[in-house]
C-alpha cells in the first residue's frame, strides 16, 4: 500500500468511504450496435478517477450513459475503470423527464450561471426544481442503502445541493461531507434563486462543507447568516444550527500531479515531434488551449486575443499555433449553441485573416480527449491559455504544469480559483482581449530561465498540492467533525 492511501485509511479511522456525484467516471453508450464506453468530461471527474483508482471504494452517480443500464448487476453497480477494474460504480437510473429536470434545467440553466459571474441570466422553473428534488431523493437513498456501520459520505457539485439533508434524515449518525466545487456567489447574487434559503438548508445537513477558495468561504458563511436563523462564527468558520456545529472550509483541489508527471515523462522525443508534425508546429510555438465548450471559459475572446496579437506585432503571423481543443458538454443548451457559433466566428475570422500557406493561427477541435491523449500535447505546449471568464478552479492549469516539460509558460485568468495558488503563472484579465494578447506577448519574449525558474516553482505548488493530499485534507476535517 503506498504512503498517501496509508495515510487516508488512517484518517478515515475504519470507515467506508462513499463518494457521490451527478456526473459518473465512465459512461457507457452504444455505438454501431455495440457497446463502448468513455471517461467523463472534466478535470474534477478526472482527479476523483486517480484517488478512487488508488483507494478503492465506492462512488455513487447518475447513470446517464444510452447503454448504462446494460451492464450493471442487480444492485446497480459495475467495476470501473473498464480496463483495470479498481472500485465500484453504483448506478442511480432516472427518466427523462428527470434528468432534463433536475441537470439541464435546474443544474445546468439555473444554479450554473447563478454562480458564474459571467452574465448569463439564470433561468427557473418550479417543474423542474421538482425533478431536482426527486433525484437528489434518490441519490440520498442509494447512498444508505450502502451504508454499513462505520461509513463516511462525501456529496459533491452542486447538483446535490439538497442531498445531504435528505441523506442526513435517513442516516443521522453518518459522517456527511459536502464539497462545492463551483464558485458561490455574492448573497445579493444568490437571493435572486426562488429555492435560496432551501439549498442553504439542504447543504447545512453536512457536517462539513468545503469551497476552493476563501473568498467563497466568506461567500457562503455571510448568505447563511443573512438568510437562516444560525450562528455564524466567524473566527473559527463554523456554523452553529440548533446542537450542531458544521465546518466551513477552503480546500483548494489538485491533481495527481505525481502520476501525470511520471506518464509525461514516459513519454518518447517521437511522441512530441508527432504532436509538433500533427499541428503543423515544427519550427513554430504552440499555444494550448483545452476547455470544455462552456461560456465561462471565455473561448472567443480567446480567439479574438490572436487578432490583437497579430495586429500589434505582425511580426508574428506565420511564427505560432493556437491549438484549442473544445470538449462538447450541454449541446442541446440554446446558450451553449450560441457559444459555439461565437468561437466558431472568431476562428474563421483570425484564420481568414492570417492563414498563409499550409498555416493558420488556429486550429479548433470541438472534440473530447482523454487525459492520456492530452499528456504529450500538455508535454509540448510551449505555452498554455486559461481564460475562463469565472472558474472554481480549473484543474487543466494544473494539468499542464505537472505535465509539461519544464519550459513551458502558462496563462491564467485572474478569475479561476487556481490563480490563489499559482502566483508564478502570467495572469490576465479575460474580460480584456487586450490584456490576453500582452499575456501571450510576454509569455513569448519571456528568457527562457526566467520561463524555467516559473514552471519549477509552479511544478512544486502542484506537487505539493495533489487530489490525494486534498482528500486527505477534507475526510481528516470530516472525521474530526463527529468525533
Amino acid at each position: 500500500m503506498n504512503s498517501k492511501i496509508k495515510k487516508i485509511n488512517q484518517v478515515l479511522q475504519g470507515h467506508k468511504l462513499l463518494l457521490a456525484s451527478s456526473s459518473e467516471p465512465y459512461v457507457h453508450f452504444y455505438h454501431g450496435g455495440e457497446i463502448n464506453w468513455r471517461t467523463a468530461v472534466g478535470g474534477v471527474a478526472t482527479a476523483f478517477d486517480a484517488f478512487m483508482s488508488a483507494y478503492g471504494g465506492t462512488w455513487v452517480a447518475l447513470g446517464l450513459g444510452t447503454a448504462d443500464a446494460n451492464v450493471i448487476d442487480n444492485q446497480n453497480n459495475i467495476s470501473v475503470p473498464p480496463n483495470a477494474p479498481a472500485y465500484t460504480l453504483k448506478r442511480v437510473m432516472v427518466t427523462s423527464k428527470e434528468e432534463e429536470g433536475f441537470l439541464a434545467l435546474s443544474s445546468n440553466t439555473a444554479l450554473w450561471p447563478l454562480s458564474h459571474v459571467v452574465y448569463v441570466r439564470p433561468q427557473f422553473s418550479e417543474d423542474a426544481w421538482l425533478q431536482y428534488r426527486k433525484v437528489n431523493q434518490k441519490l440520498a437513498e442509494a447512498l444508505s442503502a450502502e451504508c454499513t456501520q462505520n461509513t463516511a459520505v462525501w456529496l459533491n457539485d452542486y447538483h446535490l445541493s439538497l442531498c445531504a439533508q435528505y441523506f442526513k434524515k435517513l442516516q443521522p449518525n453518518v459522517p456527511t461531507g459536502f464539497f462545492w466545487h463551483i464558485p458561490w456567489p455574492s448573497y445579493e447574487i444568490f437571493k435572486i434563486c426562488p429555492w435560496h434559503k432551501e439549498i442553504l438548508e439542504g447543504l447545512l445537513g453536512a457536517d462539513l462543507i468545503g469551497f476552493h477558495t476563501q473568498g467563497y468561504v466568506k461567500n457562503f458563511l455571510y448568505t447563511v447568516e443573512k438568510t437562516l436563523s444560525c450562528k455564524v462564527d466567524w473566527q473559527n468558520f463554523n456554523i452553529q444550527q440548533g446542537n450542531r456545529i458544521i465546518k466551513v472550509r477552503a480546500l483548494p483541489i489538485g491533481t495527481d500531479s505525481q502520476g501525470l508527471s511520471e506518464l509525461s515523462t514516459a513519454k518518447s522525443l517521437d511522441e512530441i515531434n508527432t504532436v509538433r508534425k500533427q499541428f503543423n508546429v515544427l519550427n513554430r510555438k504552440l499555444l494550448l488551449g483545452v476547455d470544455r465548450m462552456d461560456y465561462t471559459k471565455g473561448l472567443p475572446e480567446k480567439m479574438k486575443s490572436l487578432d490583437i496579437l497579430f495586429t500589434r506585432y505582425p511580426e508574428l503571423v506565420g511564427k505560432l499555433t493556437l491549438v484549442q481543443i473544445a470538449a462538447p458538454t450541454r449541446t442541446k443548451l440554446p446558450e451553449y449553441v450560441q457559444v459555439l457559433e461565437n468561437t466558431l466566428s472568431a476562428v474563421d475570422a483570425v484564420n481568414w485573416k492570417y492563414a498563409q500557406g499550409d498555416w493558420k493561427p488556429i486550429v479548433f477541435l470541438n472534440k473530447f480527449m482523454s487525459l492520456k491523449e492530452l499528456i504529450p500535447v500538455y508535454k509540448t505546449a510551449d505555452v498554455c491559455l486559461v481564460t475562463s471568464l469565472h472558474d472554481g478552479m480549473n484543474l487543466v492549469s494544473k494539468e499542464y504544469i505537472a505535465a509539461n516539460s519544464g519550459e513551458g509558460a502558462l496563462i491564467l485568468s485572474k478569475f479561476a480559483g487556481s490563480a490563489e495558488q499559482l502566483t508564478q503563472a502570467i495572469q490576465v484579465n479575460p474580460f480584456l482581449v487586450e490584456d490576453i494578447a500582452i499575456g501571450i506577448k510576454q509569455a513569448l519574449d519571456m528568457p527562457v530561465l526566467e520561463r524555467q525558474k516559473r514552471m519549477t516553482k509552479l511544478k512544486k505548488t502542484v506537487m505539493q498540492n495533489t487530489v490525494f493530499g486534498w482528500a486527505t485534507d477534507f475526510l481528516q476535517e470530516l472525521i474530526a467533525s463527529k468525533l
